[in-house]
């Protein structure tokens, strides 16, 4: 059940303060206005670290002890392979990944929000109904203990260890999109992987071993959802929505399909 793939990803360095000292450098001292007050204060404006985006998606999610964790969710443009940092070693085992594919990059932050530390993991897991994509997503986990890819409907864990409250921890993954590079298709754009409609279910969380229960998720790419007609009940355990992984995907799930929409 474990899907441990390559190296996580590291985080992207800041280029501001080489464009700053261009800047500065290029204006002869007798002619620039500027004080030197004002120029250290620009230059420390130029070299101060950008806000993080807005997350995609937020779970906040409740254990039967009280135990909260909240989890946020930040998708990466799709990328050809040699665009991105993911280990190739582990991508060359993915059954799948054969040069055709795509990459779109997930990076997860999970909080403890509640009082106590505990031991959390994330499945992250791909609908079983996904007509329109050629191919299930695949699962690049940051880990080094071996490589296994994605199947529908399988879950796929990450073990983040035992978080402190209110400490968050980040996690990478890459998501595969095989099949997306065609003759017909060689440089597929944003918006025509939109229309296939790339999807994984709403990430479980799980604190010592037990699930915690979703109680709200909100987000861009999350799915919204129509009402089922009175006389229709969703089947039981189909309390998770989905997730789009191509920004501009189609987010609304007819009434024949929404089983997952309770």
């Amino acid at each position: 059940m474990l899907a441990v793939l390559g190296a996580v990803a590291t985080p992207l360095a800041g280029c501001g303060s080489k464009r700053a000292a261009v800047l500065t450098d290029s204006v002869p001292v007798s002619q620039s206005k500027t004080t030197p007050a004002k120029t250290a204060e620009s230059h420390a404006e130029a070299t101060k670290p950008s806000a993080p985006a807005p997350p995609d998606f937020v779970i906040h999610t409740k254990g039967q002890s009280g135990d909260t964790v909240k989890l946020e969710g930040r998708f990466g443009p799709p990328l050809s392979v040699s665009e991105t940092d993911a280990n190739r070693a582990a991508l060359e085992s993915c059954q799948g990944a054969d040069g055709r594919e795509m990459m779109v990059r997930l990076d997860v932050t999970a909080t403890v929000e509640s009082s106590l530390s505990g031991h959390v993991a994330l499945g992250f897991r791909v609908p079983y109904q996904n007509e329109r994509s050629l191919s299930p997503p695949l699962f690049l986990m940051g880990y080094s203990e071996g490589s296994t890819c994605s199947a529908e409907g399988v879950v796929h864990s990450a073990d983040l260890g035992t978080l402190e409250p209110h400490q968050p921890h980040n996690f990478t993954l890459w998501l595969v999109l095989p099949d997306v590079v065609t003759p017909h298709d060689p440089h597929p754009s944003a918006k025509s992987m939109a229309r296939q409609e790339w999807l994984i279910e709403q990430p479980e969380v799980w604190m010592d071993n037990k699930r915690l229960a979703a109680t709200g998720i909100t987000g861009s790419r999350v799915d919204e959802c129509k009402p089922l007609p009175k006389e229709d009940v969703p089947p039981p355990g189909y309390e998770n929505r989905e997730i789009a992984l191509v920004a501009g995907t189609p987010r609304i799930i007819p009434p024949e399909q929404n089983g997952l929409c309770q």
